[in-house]
Protein backbone atom coordinates (compact mmCIF):
# COMPACT_ATOMS: atom_id res chain seq x y z
CA UNK A 1 0.00 0.00 0.00
CA UNK A 2 1.36 3.31 -1.12
CA UNK A 3 0.64 6.45 0.35
CA UNK A 4 0.56 10.15 -0.43
CA UNK A 5 1.59 13.22 2.08
CA UNK A 6 2.23 17.04 1.55
CA UNK A 7 5.07 18.61 3.27
CA UNK A 8 5.39 22.19 3.39
CA UNK A 9 9.05 23.10 3.16
CA UNK A 10 8.91 26.40 4.72
CA UNK A 11 6.65 27.95 7.79
CA UNK A 12 5.88 31.21 4.97
CA UNK A 13 4.56 28.23 2.92
CA UNK A 14 2.12 27.28 5.70
CA UNK A 15 1.21 31.03 6.73
CA UNK A 16 0.40 31.09 2.85
CA UNK A 17 -2.09 28.40 2.42
CA UNK A 18 -3.79 29.94 5.73
CA UNK A 19 -4.01 33.46 3.97
CA UNK A 20 -4.66 31.62 0.69
CA UNK A 21 -7.63 29.67 2.62
CA UNK A 22 -9.09 32.61 4.23
CA UNK A 23 -9.51 34.30 0.71
CA UNK A 24 -11.37 31.47 -0.81
CA UNK A 25 -13.57 31.05 2.10
CA UNK A 26 -14.43 34.74 1.64
CA UNK A 27 -14.51 34.34 -2.45
CA UNK A 28 -17.55 31.72 -1.59
CA UNK A 29 -19.15 33.87 1.35
CA UNK A 30 -18.77 37.29 -0.09
CA UNK A 31 -18.68 38.49 3.50
CA UNK A 32 -18.20 38.02 7.20
CA UNK A 33 -16.84 38.18 10.42
CA UNK A 34 -13.41 36.91 11.45
CA UNK A 35 -15.22 34.32 14.22
CA UNK A 36 -17.18 33.67 11.43
CA UNK A 37 -14.23 32.74 9.13
CA UNK A 38 -12.56 31.02 12.08
CA UNK A 39 -15.07 27.91 11.66
CA UNK A 40 -15.10 28.47 8.38
CA UNK A 41 -11.53 27.54 7.38
CA UNK A 42 -10.73 25.40 10.73
CA UNK A 43 -7.86 27.87 11.83
CA UNK A 44 -7.73 29.67 15.23
CA UNK A 45 -9.11 32.49 16.07
CA UNK A 46 -5.72 33.99 16.29
CA UNK A 47 -4.13 32.75 13.09
CA UNK A 48 -7.45 33.91 11.58
CA UNK A 49 -7.39 37.15 12.99
CA UNK A 50 -3.60 37.78 11.34
CA UNK A 51 -4.62 36.57 7.98
CA UNK A 52 -7.56 39.11 7.94
CA UNK A 53 -5.07 41.77 8.70
CA UNK A 54 -2.68 41.28 6.30
CA UNK A 55 -4.99 40.58 3.50
CA UNK A 56 -6.22 44.48 4.60
CA UNK A 57 -3.17 45.72 4.68
CA UNK A 58 -2.61 44.48 1.24
CA UNK A 59 -5.31 46.11 -0.01
CA UNK A 60 -7.14 42.43 -0.89
CA UNK A 61 -9.79 42.70 2.09
CA UNK A 62 -12.01 45.89 3.44
CA UNK A 63 -13.46 46.24 6.95
CA UNK A 64 -16.74 47.96 6.96
CA UNK A 65 -20.09 47.80 9.23
CA UNK A 66 -22.54 45.10 8.95
CA UNK A 67 -24.96 47.76 7.52
CA UNK A 68 -22.30 48.73 4.73
CA UNK A 69 -21.17 45.45 3.64
CA UNK A 70 -22.32 44.62 0.13
CA UNK A 71 -25.11 41.63 0.44
CA UNK A 72 -24.57 38.48 -0.14
CA UNK A 73 -24.90 36.86 -3.93
CA UNK A 74 -28.56 35.35 -4.33
CA UNK A 75 -27.47 32.55 -7.19
CA UNK A 76 -25.09 30.23 -7.63
CA UNK A 77 -25.45 29.98 -11.21
CA UNK A 78 -23.16 31.28 -13.98
CA UNK A 79 -23.95 34.96 -13.86
CA UNK A 80 -25.74 37.40 -16.06
CA UNK A 81 -24.15 40.95 -16.80
CA UNK A 82 -23.86 42.74 -13.31
CA UNK A 83 -24.77 39.57 -10.60
CA UNK A 84 -22.56 37.91 -8.38
CA UNK A 85 -21.06 33.98 -8.61
CA UNK A 86 -20.51 33.36 -5.25
CA UNK A 87 -23.12 31.26 -3.30
CA UNK A 88 -25.46 31.87 -0.55
CA UNK A 89 -23.64 31.32 2.75
CA UNK A 90 -25.30 31.75 6.12
CA UNK A 91 -23.65 34.56 7.95
CA UNK A 92 -22.38 34.62 11.91
CA UNK A 93 -25.29 34.69 14.32
CA UNK A 94 -26.49 37.57 16.25
CA UNK A 95 -24.56 38.44 19.63
CA UNK A 96 -25.49 40.90 22.15
CA UNK A 97 -24.29 44.98 22.04
CA UNK A 98 -22.54 46.07 18.73
CA UNK A 99 -22.62 43.53 16.07
CA UNK A 100 -19.20 42.82 14.68
CA UNK A 101 -17.38 44.33 12.45
CA UNK A 102 -17.12 41.98 9.06
CA UNK A 103 -14.90 41.99 6.15
CA UNK A 104 -15.47 41.35 2.38
CA UNK A 105 -13.36 41.07 -0.66
CA UNK A 106 -11.93 44.88 -1.40
CA UNK A 107 -14.01 46.73 -4.25
CA UNK A 108 -11.14 48.43 -5.51
CA UNK A 109 -9.49 45.63 -6.95
CA UNK A 110 -10.26 44.71 -10.64
CA UNK A 111 -9.92 42.13 -13.39
CA UNK A 112 -10.72 41.24 -16.87
CA UNK A 113 -12.49 38.10 -17.15
CA UNK A 114 -12.51 37.02 -21.38
CA UNK A 115 -14.88 33.93 -22.32
CA UNK A 116 -13.95 32.32 -25.55
CA UNK A 117 -16.47 30.46 -27.21
CA UNK A 118 -17.45 29.21 -30.16
CA UNK A 119 -20.76 31.62 -31.43
CA UNK A 120 -19.34 34.61 -29.54
CA UNK A 121 -16.81 35.82 -26.87
CA UNK A 122 -17.56 37.66 -24.25
CA UNK A 123 -15.79 40.54 -22.06
CA UNK A 124 -16.50 42.31 -18.30
CA UNK A 125 -14.57 43.75 -15.70
CA UNK A 126 -15.04 41.73 -12.24
CA UNK A 127 -14.15 42.47 -8.58
CA UNK A 128 -12.09 40.56 -6.60
CA UNK A 129 -15.09 38.54 -5.57
CA UNK A 130 -15.92 37.96 -9.12
CA UNK A 131 -19.15 40.08 -9.59
CA UNK A 132 -19.62 41.86 -13.15
CA UNK A 133 -20.13 45.20 -13.85
CA UNK A 134 -23.03 45.34 -15.90
CA UNK A 135 -21.99 48.74 -18.07
CA UNK A 136 -18.55 46.54 -18.71
CA UNK A 137 -20.37 43.93 -20.76
CA UNK A 138 -19.85 43.50 -24.07
CA UNK A 139 -19.89 40.93 -26.57
CA UNK A 140 -18.11 40.08 -29.72
CA UNK A 141 -18.83 37.36 -32.39
CA UNK A 142 -16.77 34.78 -32.76
CA UNK A 143 -13.95 35.77 -35.84
CA UNK A 144 -12.78 33.51 -37.95
CA UNK A 145 -9.01 35.11 -37.21
CA UNK A 146 -7.15 36.14 -33.82
CA UNK A 147 -6.32 39.55 -35.22
CA UNK A 148 -9.74 40.40 -36.07
CA UNK A 149 -11.07 39.70 -32.35
CA UNK A 150 -7.97 41.67 -31.28
CA UNK A 151 -9.09 44.82 -33.91
CA UNK A 152 -12.52 43.61 -32.28
CA UNK A 153 -11.66 44.41 -28.24
CA UNK A 154 -9.11 47.02 -28.54
CA UNK A 155 -11.79 50.02 -28.93
CA UNK A 156 -13.56 48.63 -26.31
CA UNK A 157 -10.90 48.33 -23.78
CA UNK A 158 -12.27 51.74 -21.71
CA UNK A 159 -15.76 50.50 -21.51
CA UNK A 160 -14.32 47.01 -20.34
CA UNK A 161 -11.79 48.34 -17.62
CA UNK A 162 -10.31 51.80 -18.15
CA UNK A 163 -7.57 51.66 -15.25
CA UNK A 164 -4.66 48.70 -15.43
CA UNK A 165 -6.48 45.56 -14.18
CA UNK A 166 -4.62 43.25 -11.55
CA UNK A 167 -5.02 40.66 -14.37
CA UNK A 168 -6.59 39.32 -17.54
CA UNK A 169 -8.48 36.32 -16.82
CA UNK A 170 -9.41 34.08 -20.00
CA UNK A 171 -11.52 30.68 -20.19
CA UNK A 172 -9.99 28.78 -23.20
CA UNK A 173 -11.40 26.27 -25.00
CA UNK A 174 -9.22 23.22 -26.70
CA UNK A 175 -6.12 22.43 -25.76
CA UNK A 176 -4.21 25.00 -23.23
CA UNK A 177 -0.65 24.83 -22.05
CA UNK A 178 -0.70 27.75 -19.59
CA UNK A 179 2.25 27.41 -18.53
CA UNK A 180 3.51 29.22 -21.84
CA UNK A 181 0.06 31.04 -22.12
CA UNK A 182 -0.32 28.95 -26.07
CA UNK A 183 -3.29 27.32 -27.27
CA UNK A 184 -2.02 23.79 -28.68
CA UNK A 185 -5.05 22.87 -31.11
CA UNK A 186 -8.74 24.13 -30.37
CA UNK A 187 -11.54 22.38 -32.28
CA UNK A 188 -14.08 24.34 -32.70
CA UNK A 189 -11.90 27.40 -32.49
CA UNK A 190 -9.13 27.09 -34.29
CA UNK A 191 -8.37 30.65 -34.65
CA UNK A 192 -7.36 30.63 -31.00
CA UNK A 193 -3.95 28.37 -32.14
CA UNK A 194 -0.53 29.42 -31.08
CA UNK A 195 1.24 31.75 -29.04
CA UNK A 196 -0.47 35.21 -30.05
CA UNK A 197 -3.63 35.37 -28.96
CA UNK A 198 -2.90 35.92 -24.94
CA UNK A 199 0.03 37.55 -24.72
CA UNK A 200 -1.57 40.13 -27.33
CA UNK A 201 -4.75 40.26 -24.91
CA UNK A 202 -2.66 41.36 -22.13
CA UNK A 203 -0.86 44.21 -24.18
CA UNK A 204 -3.89 45.11 -24.21
CA UNK A 205 -4.10 46.07 -20.48
CA UNK A 206 -0.76 45.65 -19.49
CA UNK A 207 -1.25 42.82 -17.25
CA UNK A 208 -0.83 39.44 -16.66
CA UNK A 209 -2.63 37.08 -18.16
CA UNK A 210 -4.12 34.39 -16.53
CA UNK A 211 -5.19 31.73 -18.64
CA UNK A 212 -7.36 28.79 -17.92
CA UNK A 213 -8.80 26.01 -20.13
CA UNK A 214 -12.42 26.27 -19.79
CA UNK A 215 -13.80 23.11 -18.37
CA UNK A 216 -11.10 23.22 -15.75
CA UNK A 217 -12.31 26.72 -15.03
CA UNK A 218 -15.67 24.71 -14.51
CA UNK A 219 -14.12 22.50 -12.07
CA UNK A 220 -12.75 25.24 -10.31
CA UNK A 221 -15.55 27.02 -9.65
CA UNK A 222 -17.41 23.89 -8.18
CA UNK A 223 -14.49 23.09 -6.66
CA UNK A 224 -14.31 26.91 -4.75
CA UNK A 225 -17.86 27.10 -4.21
CA UNK A 226 -17.24 24.77 -1.02
CA UNK A 227 -19.49 21.82 -0.88
CA UNK A 228 -17.91 19.79 -3.47
CA UNK A 229 -15.94 16.04 -3.01
CA UNK A 230 -12.09 16.31 -3.10
CA UNK A 231 -11.97 14.09 -5.97
CA UNK A 232 -14.51 14.20 -9.05
CA UNK A 233 -14.79 14.02 -13.03
CA UNK A 234 -16.84 16.88 -14.54
CA UNK A 235 -18.11 16.91 -17.86
CA UNK A 236 -19.50 20.21 -19.99
CA UNK A 237 -22.07 19.47 -22.10
CA UNK A 238 -21.84 22.44 -24.41
CA UNK A 239 -21.01 22.99 -28.55
CA UNK A 240 -18.07 20.35 -27.45
CA UNK A 241 -18.35 17.92 -24.83
CA UNK A 242 -14.98 18.61 -21.96
CA UNK A 243 -13.91 17.13 -19.23
CA UNK A 244 -11.37 18.23 -16.35
CA UNK A 245 -10.46 15.59 -13.59
CA UNK A 246 -10.18 16.79 -9.83
CA UNK A 247 -8.09 14.38 -7.19
CA UNK A 248 -7.46 15.53 -3.80
CA UNK A 249 -8.56 18.47 -4.07
CA UNK A 250 -6.29 19.74 -7.52
CA UNK A 251 -6.61 19.57 -11.10
CA UNK A 252 -5.06 16.61 -12.56
CA UNK A 253 -1.63 17.59 -14.46
CA UNK A 254 0.18 15.49 -16.50
CA UNK A 255 3.89 16.01 -18.19
CA UNK A 256 1.82 16.66 -21.84
CA UNK A 257 -0.81 19.75 -21.63
CA UNK A 258 -3.52 17.57 -21.97
CA UNK A 259 -6.07 15.60 -19.98
CA UNK A 260 -10.30 15.50 -19.67
CA UNK A 261 -10.69 15.20 -23.60
CA UNK A 262 -13.84 12.85 -22.55
CA UNK A 263 -15.50 14.40 -26.15
CA UNK A 264 -12.92 12.97 -28.78
CA UNK A 265 -13.15 9.41 -27.79
CA UNK A 266 -14.87 8.00 -30.79
CA UNK A 267 -18.35 6.28 -30.59
CA UNK A 268 -17.59 3.22 -33.02
CA UNK A 269 -21.44 3.16 -34.22
CA UNK A 270 -21.06 6.67 -35.12
CA UNK A 271 -19.56 8.21 -38.72
CA UNK A 272 -19.68 12.01 -37.82
CA UNK A 273 -16.89 14.34 -39.20
CA UNK A 274 -15.58 16.03 -35.63
CA UNK A 275 -13.83 19.83 -35.85
CA UNK A 276 -10.65 18.20 -34.57
CA UNK A 277 -10.33 16.18 -37.94
CA UNK A 278 -11.17 12.44 -36.35
CA UNK A 279 -14.56 10.70 -37.03
CA UNK A 280 -17.28 9.42 -34.66
CA UNK A 281 -16.21 11.78 -31.66
CA UNK A 282 -18.67 11.89 -28.61
CA UNK A 283 -19.28 15.76 -29.14
CA UNK A 284 -20.60 14.71 -32.70
CA UNK A 285 -23.13 13.01 -31.06
CA UNK A 286 -23.81 14.63 -27.47
CA UNK A 287 -22.72 18.32 -28.26
CA UNK A 288 -25.12 21.03 -29.16
CA UNK A 289 -24.42 20.33 -32.89
CA UNK A 290 -24.81 16.50 -32.51
CA UNK A 291 -27.83 17.29 -31.04
CA UNK A 292 -29.95 19.51 -33.54
CA UNK A 293 -28.70 16.67 -35.77
CA UNK A 294 -30.17 13.78 -34.66
CA UNK A 295 -32.73 15.29 -33.83
CA UNK A 296 -33.67 16.56 -37.15
CA UNK A 297 -33.25 13.29 -38.74
CA UNK A 298 -35.73 11.18 -36.16
CA UNK A 299 -37.97 13.68 -36.18
CA UNK A 300 -37.95 14.39 -39.97
CA UNK A 301 -37.84 18.46 -39.52
CA UNK A 302 -34.65 19.60 -41.03
CA UNK A 303 -35.34 23.00 -40.15
CA UNK A 304 -35.65 22.44 -37.08
CA UNK A 305 -34.17 24.68 -33.98
CA UNK A 306 -32.43 23.83 -30.50
CA UNK A 307 -35.25 25.42 -29.46
CA UNK A 308 -37.55 23.03 -31.53
CA UNK A 309 -35.59 20.40 -29.54
CA UNK A 310 -35.97 21.32 -26.15
CA UNK A 311 -39.13 21.97 -26.17
CA UNK A 312 -39.64 18.52 -27.43
CA UNK A 313 -38.25 17.17 -25.19
CA UNK A 314 -39.66 18.65 -22.05
CA UNK A 315 -43.16 17.79 -23.46
CA UNK A 316 -42.40 14.63 -24.52
CA UNK A 317 -39.57 13.47 -22.40
CA UNK A 318 -36.21 11.20 -23.29
CA UNK A 319 -37.31 9.47 -26.70
CA UNK A 320 -35.65 6.63 -27.44
CA UNK A 321 -32.62 7.58 -30.03
CA UNK A 322 -31.71 10.22 -27.38
CA UNK A 323 -31.70 7.47 -24.73
CA UNK A 324 -29.45 5.58 -27.08
CA UNK A 325 -26.94 8.51 -26.63
CA UNK A 326 -27.25 8.90 -23.17
CA UNK A 327 -26.08 5.19 -22.91
CA UNK A 328 -23.27 6.17 -25.37
CA UNK A 329 -22.16 9.12 -23.00
CA UNK A 330 -22.85 6.45 -20.06
CA UNK A 331 -20.40 4.21 -21.40
CA UNK A 332 -17.43 6.54 -22.12
CA UNK A 333 -17.50 8.15 -18.98
CA UNK A 334 -17.57 4.61 -17.25
CA UNK A 335 -14.61 4.16 -19.13
CA UNK A 336 -13.27 6.98 -18.03
CA UNK A 337 -14.47 5.82 -14.25
CA UNK A 338 -12.76 2.57 -14.47
CA UNK A 339 -9.28 4.45 -15.48
CA UNK A 340 -8.86 7.19 -13.17
CA UNK A 341 -10.95 5.39 -10.04
CA UNK A 342 -13.10 8.45 -9.25
CA UNK A 343 -16.75 7.06 -8.05
CA UNK A 344 -18.33 10.84 -8.43
CA UNK A 345 -19.47 12.70 -11.49
CA UNK A 346 -20.75 16.72 -12.17
CA UNK A 347 -22.12 17.14 -15.41
CA UNK A 348 -22.61 20.72 -16.27
CA UNK A 349 -24.29 22.37 -19.39
CA UNK A 350 -27.26 22.12 -21.87
CA UNK A 351 -28.43 18.15 -22.21
CA UNK A 352 -27.93 17.04 -18.32
CA UNK A 353 -30.19 20.17 -17.41
CA UNK A 354 -33.08 19.55 -20.73
CA UNK A 355 -35.25 17.10 -19.22
CA UNK A 356 -34.95 15.53 -15.10
CA UNK A 357 -34.66 11.60 -17.04
CA UNK A 358 -31.56 12.73 -18.19
CA UNK A 359 -29.09 12.40 -15.67
CA UNK A 360 -30.95 9.29 -14.08
CA UNK A 361 -30.24 7.72 -17.12
CA UNK A 362 -26.65 8.53 -17.64
CA UNK A 363 -26.06 7.43 -13.70
CA UNK A 364 -27.91 4.37 -14.74
CA UNK A 365 -25.61 3.63 -17.74
CA UNK A 366 -22.05 4.81 -15.88
CA UNK A 367 -23.30 2.52 -13.13
CA UNK A 368 -24.22 -0.48 -15.26
CA UNK A 369 -20.62 0.09 -17.27
CA UNK A 370 -18.40 0.59 -14.57
CA UNK A 371 -16.21 -1.72 -12.42
CA UNK A 372 -16.62 -0.20 -9.34
CA UNK A 373 -20.18 0.04 -9.40
CA UNK A 374 -19.83 -3.26 -8.34
CA UNK A 375 -18.93 -3.03 -5.05
CA UNK A 376 -19.16 0.79 -4.34
CA UNK A 377 -21.21 3.69 -4.83
CA UNK A 378 -20.86 5.86 -8.49
CA UNK A 379 -22.97 9.22 -8.25
CA UNK A 380 -23.65 11.25 -10.88
CA UNK A 381 -24.76 14.57 -10.42
CA UNK A 382 -25.96 17.77 -12.40
CA UNK A 383 -24.79 21.34 -11.31
CA UNK A 384 -25.16 24.79 -12.28
CA UNK A 385 -21.92 26.45 -14.09
CA UNK A 386 -19.41 28.48 -11.60
CA UNK A 387 -16.99 29.33 -14.73
CA UNK A 388 -15.90 33.25 -13.49
CA UNK A 389 -15.99 31.71 -10.00
CA UNK A 390 -13.14 29.25 -11.38
CA UNK A 391 -11.79 31.84 -13.04
CA UNK A 392 -11.29 34.33 -10.06
CA UNK A 393 -9.97 31.36 -7.67
CA UNK A 394 -7.39 30.85 -10.38
CA UNK A 395 -6.09 34.23 -10.74
CA UNK A 396 -6.05 33.86 -6.32
CA UNK A 397 -4.01 30.92 -6.88
CA UNK A 398 -1.74 32.56 -9.73
CA UNK A 399 -1.23 36.10 -9.13
CA UNK A 400 -2.41 37.81 -5.88
CA UNK A 401 -1.44 34.53 -3.90
CA UNK A 402 0.69 32.37 -5.30
CA UNK A 403 0.29 28.73 -4.43
CA UNK A 404 2.44 27.50 -1.57
CA UNK A 405 5.83 25.76 -2.94
CA UNK A 406 5.35 21.91 -1.82
CA UNK A 407 7.11 19.05 -1.38
CA UNK A 408 4.96 15.22 -2.80
CA UNK A 409 6.43 12.82 -1.31
CA UNK A 410 5.34 9.07 -1.76
CA UNK A 411 6.11 6.79 1.13
CA UNK A 412 5.67 2.71 1.04
CA UNK A 413 3.70 1.16 3.72
CA UNK A 414 2.99 -2.19 4.18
Amino acid sequence: MYMNFVMYVHPSDLRLANTRRVYRALLVAGRSSRADLARRTGLSAVTTGKVVDQLIQAGLLEEVEPDQAPPPPAAVGEPQPGSGVRSVSPQAPATMGRPPRVVCLSRRGRFVAIELGARECTLTSLSLAGVSDQASFATVPSPKKAEQFLDAVRPLRAKICAEQPLAVLVSVPGVLDDRQNRVLFSPNLHWTEGAELLPALGSIWQAPVVAVQEVQSLALGHQAQGNSPESFLLIEFTDGVGGAVVTNGRLLESPFPLSGEIGHIRVPTVQRKCGCGGEGCLETLAGRPGLIESFREHARKPRATWTDFVAHTKANGVEPWLKETIDATGMIIAGAVNLLGLREIVAIGELPSMHPDVMRLMEESVRRHALCARFAQVNCRAAPKRRVLGLVAAATDRVLLPEPSLVMSRAAGA
